[in-house]
């Protein structure tokens, strides 16, 4: 369930970045769609995110928002040598 703060935040955002280019170019923008690179190891869920966003957008620019959603695998670098290596889940 904490893809609902995540999701409130995102709609916050993207709907102030809206509000700025509405001013700036003097008409109200509305958000076609939501981008996100997600970290799989956050643990958040296409389908949460989708209901949360579509929930908290309700009544604003976002509303109606297509959500573009990316999942990245953890990347994690030795100190030593440089390598570069995928994270394995502990068992």
């Amino acid at each position: 369930m904490h893809e609902a703060s995540a999701a409130e935040a995102i709609v916050k955002m993207v709907c102030g970045v809206a509000a700025e280019r509405g001013e700036s170019l003097g008409v109200a923008q509305r958000v076609a769609s939501i981008s996100l690179v997600v970290g799989v190891a956050t643990g958040y869920m296409r389908e949460s995110l989708e209901f949360y966003l579509a929930a908290s957008a309700k009544g604003s620019p976002a509303e109606g928002a297509a959500l573009d959603l990316v999942y990245v695998k953890p990347l994690l670098r030795c100190p030593s040598c440089g390598l570069e290596f995928e994270r394995e889940r502990f068992t």
